[in-house]
């Protein structure tokens, strides 16, 4: 007799004398709870899946879904996060008096493997890091930060694309009727169509072009506020080095920082203080109670939750919204 049984992509042939064998019937993980501790994932500073899933079996964690499983639950959960973050950034955050468009490249290996690197190996290429002066293989995350450092939009290309190409791109997931820039965006095509749109867009002069009457030092201060929050993006959440070995896994860790950066945060006194704690009660894991972990996440999940609930409710409506 043969059974079949349904891995969530295909449907697994199991002769009925191993069932005792395979705990078919696999956990239930909510949505709720799945999107909380990849939060609290973020916020302990773990980004490997599997490192982060052991983890949390060590910690007590007794009620969760099969390895394999929870990391694919984990990586389709991705798109969950961009809704919820998309519906808080039209509802929530007031207008902006103005957006900041740069990149930063997100690397896939050392530099001395760009040749043999095969992750990605059709879509990501070698580009140059201006900054560090040297190549590298991956690709070039391009963001668009309000003034107050939230992140609206960013679109994620080869290491060899052009800063100058993706700015339609980031125009046309969020518009704002200022926009300032470095001088590697600097186009008089670019500046006159954005201008047809409304838009105005700035960049910094070179040294041989005439300076007009505006201060370009008062703007030059306000832009460099986009490389401040890319800093604490590296110190905090490490997202130039994204360890995900599929495209959609690339995503998912990307939105997972940029929704716990802003929307889920612990409050900024003691947010630095509360993750340092809890990192160092993790290192040494010697378990009293088999609910010790659950009480340690009682620190941070029950609110997580609360805010998830309300982005959820709020894409909820705007779903109901377009359908109607």
């Amino acid at each position: 007799m043969v059974l079949l049984i349904y891995d969530g992509y295909q449907a697994k042939k199991f002769p009925a004398n191993h069932l005792k064998l395979i705990d078919y019937k696999l956990a239930k993980l909510s949505d709720i709870n799945l999107l909380a501790l990849l939060c609290w994932q973020v916020e302990l500073g773990i980004t490997d899946q599997r490192r982060f899933y052991r983890q949390l079996i060590s910690l007590g964690f007794s009620d969760l879904p099969e390895r394999s499983r929870f990391c694919r639950l984990s990586v389709r959960a991705g798109t969950i996060l961009k809704l919820i973050r998309n519906g808080l950034i039209k509802t929530v955050i007031p207008k902006p008096r103005y957006t900041i468009i740069d990149s930063f490249p997100m690397p896939v290996c050392h530099p001395i493997r760009n040749h043999r690197a095969k992750r990605f190996k059709p879509i990501a290429n070698i580009g140059f890091n201006a900054t560090k002066k040297q190549w590298y293989y991956g690709f070039k995350g391009s963001f668009e930060v309000t003034d107050q450092g939230i992140a609206v939009a960013y679109t994620i290309t080869p290491a060899s694309v052009h800063d100058i190409n993706m700015v339609q791109t980031l125009v046309d997931q969020y518009v704002c009727p200022y926009i300032l820039a470095d001088v590697g965006y600097l186009g008089k095509s670019l500046k006159y169509m954005l201008a047809d749109d409304g838009i105005g867009f700035w960049t910094p002069l070179r040294r041989s072009m005439l300076h007009g009457r505006v201060n370009d030092q008062l703007l030059k201060r306000d832009r460099r506020y986009i490389e401040t929050v890319f800093s604490q993006w590296g110190d905090r959440f490490n997202l130039e080095r994204n360890r995900a070995h599929s495209l959609e896994g690339f995503q998912t860790r990307i939105e997972q920082c940029l929704l716990v950066d802003r929307w889920i945060p612990l409050r900024k006194s003691t947010s630095t203080k509360r993750t340092s704690i809890v990192q160092k009660n993790l290192v040494p894991i010697s378990l009293k109670s088999k609910n010790y972990a659950k009480d340690m996440a009682a620190l941070y999940i029950p609110s997580t939750q609360i805010r998830l609930y309300y982005g959820l409710v709020i894409v909820k409506s705007m779903v109901t919204s377009i359908v109607l």
